[in-house]
């Protein structure tokens, strides 16, 4: 889980985290039938599945539970350039704070993140500011 420039990275170009197994194959499914046209590859876990991601896939579309220091992927995420966290309020309630906040250690400083939820209690907010960088908040009312 080496952060770098991703010059040469196999890893995925796109992380893609949901809280549950249910909205995981929703977000592939949909990952897979959007990007089919302009050849984008993806790839799920969930849970401690062993995830396997092969070369030519850019996107990885995962649980944070997968993301536990003792049963993490051996995914090189250096060359992610987008970050996006479905959810976030939701997995906040199911205690996985300290698996999301792992993630900027995973990934390269540069990269675009997109954060969705439907609170924006203080908490959320302050996760959502520690895995982003200058952000842009954008409310729907």
């Amino acid at each position: 889980r080496a952060a770098g420039n991703g010059s040469n990275s196999c890893g995925p170009r796109m992380l893609v985290m949901v809280p549950t197994r249910e909205l995981w194959q929703q977000i592939r499914s949909e990952s897979e039938r959007f990007g089919r046209p302009a050849n984008i590859a993806t790839a799920g876990v969930f849970g401690a599945v062993p995830v396997e991601f092969a070369s030519g896939q850019q996107c990885l579309v995962a649980t944070p539970a997968h993301l536990n220091s003792s049963t993490g992927p051996a995914i090189d995420a250096s060359g992610c350039q987008y970050l996006v966290v479905d959810q976030l309020d939701q997995m906040l309630n199911m205690d996985f704070e300290a698996q999301l906040l792992e993630l900027p250690r995973c990934l390269p400083q540069i990269r675009q993140t997109a954060v969705y939820t439907t609170a924006w209690s203080e908490k959320i907010q302050i996760v959502a500011r520690q895995l982003t960088k200058d952000a842009l908040c954008v409310q729907v009312q």
